[in-house]
This record gives structure tokens, C-alpha cells and sequence, in this order.
């Protein structure tokens, strides 16, 4: 078969997964339905891949490294930044972790709402738990007292309401302008809390 076909069919079994995915989950999509919906025998599908968690991570995989990306803490370049480009690092991370949604709207919403019995269903947790370690570290470098217990658990919980508040609003079955304007709200009021978190 020529590898111009393959591709396009390889394509089809993934578009079809992923509408799939998001409309019956996981759990109850099965490869018989996908090859079905791709317009493929049952059989040919495993041509492609070997089970249905290799197709769903296919279909995750640029979509988690960007985010991964995004939220990796690279230490050896925080100590040279004053407080204005610290902040401004937390700021660019959520700005990207936006325009990964609108790049790949409906893998976000996979990765990031219809992940539940993959082994990527702690994406979610594991984001925030990045960027609340950020946060920390940023706060134990840069101020003169390092975080006490109390203040990392108030950082950890502001960490996962600025992330889960982001994905929920990106999450929401309406509009895209209506869920920019309600961001552009929900930012600056967190960028405030992030302020007053590092001081």
C-alpha cells in the first residue's frame, strides 16, 4: 500500500478516535467503533496501531510535551531574574498553556477532561502540582524567608484553582469569544494572588 495511503488511513482512525473520545470517553469507545467510524475493517485498524491506549496517546502526545514543557522548572535561569521577570515567567506559562488549547482545542479537552481510565488522568493534578512546585521555588529563592508549611499549602491550593480554573473555563461548551473575555478577567485577578503569594 502506498505511504500516502497509509497515512491518510492512519489519519482517519485518529480523527475518528478522537471524536469518538470526547463524545462516549475512554472507557466506552471501543477500536471496533473507531475502525468503523474511520470506514476501515476492524482488522485493518490494528495495522495501526496495537490497542485503543496507543491511539489515545498518539493523539495526546504533542499536546502533553508542550505541557510538560510549559511547566518545567528550570532553576539555573531563576536567580538572575528580579521580581518583574519572575512574574512575568508565571504569566508567559498560563499565556502559553492558552494558545496550546487554541492551537489543539479538542486534544485539551481530552487530555485535560476525558482522560479518566488512561494513564493520563492525573495530567491535570500534575500540572498544578509543577506549577505550585514553580511557585515555591521561586518564593524560597527570590524572598528572604523561605515558604513555611502554612504558605506552601496556600500556594498548592492557589496553584490548582489558577490551573483548574483556566482549563475550566476553556472546557466550556460555549463560545471561544465568550471564554477570551471571561479570561481576560480571571488572569489579572490571579497574576494579583500569584504577586501577593511570592512576597
Amino acid at each position: 500500500m502506498p505511504q500516502i495511503l497509509k497515512k491518510e488511513i492512519k489519519n482517519k482512525i485518529l480523527q475518528s478516535a478522537l471524536n469518538s473520545f470526547l463524545e462516549k470517553g475512554y472507557r466506552n469507545t471501543s477500536m471496533q467503533e473507531i475502525a468503523q467510524n474511520a470506514g476501515i475493517a476492524a482488522g485493518n485498524i490494528y495495522n495501526y496501531f496495537k490497542n485503543k491506549e496507543e491511539v489515545f496517546s498518539t493523539l495526546i502526545h504533542p499536546v502533553l510535551t508542550r505541557v510538560k514543557e510549559i511547566f518545567a522548572i528550570q532553576s539555573k535561569d531563576l536567580p538572575m531574574l528580579n521580581t518583574e521577570d519572575r512574574m512575568g515567567i508565571a504569566q508567559r506559562r498560563m499565556e502559553e498553556f492558552i494558545q496550546v488549547y487554541q492551537s489543539n482545542r479538542k486534544v485539551f479537552v481530552l487530555l485535560f477532561e476525558k482522560s479518566d481510565s488512561t494513564k493520563f488522568e492525573t495530567t491535570k493534578a500534575d500540572v498544578e502540582d509543577s506549577f505550585a512546585a514553580a511557585i515555591i521555588h521561586a518564593k524560597n529563592d527570590f524572598t528572604s524567608n523561605a515558604a513555611t508549611q502554612e504558605q506552601q499549602m496556600l500556594i498548592k491550593a492557589f496553584a490548582s484553582a489558577y490551573v483548574s480554573g483556566i482549563i475550566s473555563i476553556l472546557t466550556e461548551k460555549t463560545d471561544e469569544a465568550l471564554k477570551l473575555n471571561v479570561l481576560q478577567e480571571f488572569l489579572p485577578f490571579m497574576r494579583t494572588k500569584l504577586s501577593d503569594s511570592l512576597r
